[in-house]
């Protein structure tokens, strides 16, 4: 049971750390193709 719980924690962090991360990837990412066009 608590192995379970620490396991949804992680996943909980992993998915907050993806929701934090996918628009800086995506600016950076435009940023990127705005300096090769």
């Amino acid at each position: 049971m608590l192995k379970n719980n620490r396991n949804e924690k992680v996943v909980h962090m992993k998915k907050h750390i993806l929701t934090l991360l996918l628009p800086t990837l995506m600016a950076s990412n435009a940023a990127m193709a705005a300096q090769l066009y």
